[in-house]
């Protein structure tokens, strides 16, 4: 076998796991060995564990799809898209989009969405521990000040918008144990995702609300978002909203 540095040795031998061709020769002493099928064994091992990782963090989209539909899937992922960081727990930030453009999976279009809120669950669960606003922060401003302070998402909070009853679909396949039928195409849903007393939680967004935190999320004054629910068809009260929002945990901070 042609000598080597060890650096180029591992570089080769983590290409080959990654499920990559190595540089011809770089690891040909072993590749003509009878050491060959125990490496084939070690990089199936590895595309496995990515495969196992991934299905620990959508578990909606496998339980659609089913355990072999998902296992090929994750590991055609796994093939474009090898883990670059050893916290395998954040793994599979691509993988929503890479669903919506896996072949297979086209005749299920709200599949992707259904990953995305996956998703979404996993960085609400892993998102920086801060404080929350504390509920009736609001109380206290006057009609001024609500034209001039913004509130702050928490980090935890996540916003997942889709042209179909994505968010249904993943709530049932996710939460019950026996699926409720989603009628399709039905119609397109937001929601959000976000942390609250440690506590992974979730919520199909009203018009109003959507209109609520979409204006918040662009850096707009409270008394503006309160505008914007306001323009919704039949809005409740749009300071009980905000005040409702502050209570469930969606806000960090208040800026004047």
């Amino acid at each position: 076998m042609a000598e080597q540095s060890g650096a180029d040795f591992y570089s080769a031998f983590a290409q080959f796991a990654a499920g990559r061709n190595p540089s011809p020769g770089a690891l040909a002493g072993f590749l003509q060995s009878p050491k060959t099928a125990g490496l084939s064994v070690y990089r199936n091992n590895i595309a496995i564990g990515a495969a196992d990782v991934l299905a620990q963090g959508f578990p909606a989209v496998r339980r659609l799809v089913g355990e072999r539909f998902f296992t090929a899937m994750a590991v055609a992922f796994r093939d474009a898209f090898p883990p670059r960081s050893a916290v395998m727990a954040l793994y599979g930030d691509a993988f929503p989009g890479f669903v919506g453009r896996f072949p297979p999976a086209a005749s299920l279009p709200y599949l992707a969405d259904v990953a995305r809120l996956d998703r979404a669950w996993t960085l609400a669960h892993h998102a920086p521990d801060r404080p929350v606003l504390q509920a009736g922060v609001l109380d206290g401003l006057t009609p001024d000040a609500l034209q001039s302070h913004t509130l702050a998402l928490h980090p935890s909070v996540q916003s997942v918008t889709s042209p179909f009853p994505a968010y249904s679909i993943w709530r049932t396949n996710r939460d019950d144990e026996t699926v409720s039928r989603v009628s399709l195409p039905g119609e397109a849903e937001a929601a959000i995702v976000w942390r609250q007393a440690n506590v992974v939680r979730h919520h199909r967004l009203s018009a109003v609300e959507q209109a609520f935190l979409s204006a918040v999320t662009e850096g707009m004054p409270i008394g503006v978002a309160m505008q914007r629910a306001r323009q919704t068809a039949c809005p409740p009260d749009p300071f009980q909203l905000a005040r409702g929002l502050v209570e469930v945990g969606l806000f960090e901070r208040l800026h004047p």
